[in-house]
């Protein structure tokens, strides 16, 4: 954890809820009822192996931030694998995605500027309950 700075004081908070899509700006700070989420900035992806024209997906950083003390947060797809990131805040575990969400039963892609934010066992809990879903769909043990 690193200390804080005056570098968030002016951007606007707005109360965010555990579990629904919140859309972020660097002028807007998600106040969860643990933190605040501050959005840092997104960088572009390395160049793959053995290549100069294709990039791995966009790294997006974000700052947990509560009293004096502020963690860093990031997301990224990677290779293409659009997984949720986990993170640990006061002794407490988090779960954040972006673009798609595991534990939402509603599929499809999000647009980039949107966030979700869980707390750990409970996002586990919804995506149990997603895959046990899917599973009796189709027929799958």
């Amino acid at each position: 954890m690193f200390q804080t700075n005056d570098a968030f004081a002016q951007a606007k908070e707005r109360k965010a809820l555990y579990g629904v899509w919140e859309e972020y700006s660097a002028n807007i700070a998600l106040k969860y009822p643990n933190f605040t989420l501050h959005f840092v900035g997104a960088e572009p992806g390395a160049f793959y192996p053995n290549s100069t024209t294709h990039r791995m997906g966009s790294r997006y950083k974000f700052m947990a931030v509560w009293d004096k003390i502020a963690q860093p947060v990031s997301w990224s797809s990677g290779t293409g694998d659009i997984a949720p990131s986990k993170f640990i805040f006061d002794g407490r575990d988090y779960i954040l995605e972006m673009r798609a969400s595991l534990a939402l039963e509603e599929k499809g892609f999000v647009p980039d500027n949107k966030v979700i934010l869980w707390r750990a066992a409970e996002w586990q809990k919804k995506r149990d309950a997603n895959i046990e879903k899917r599973n009796k769909r189709y027929g799958e043990k």
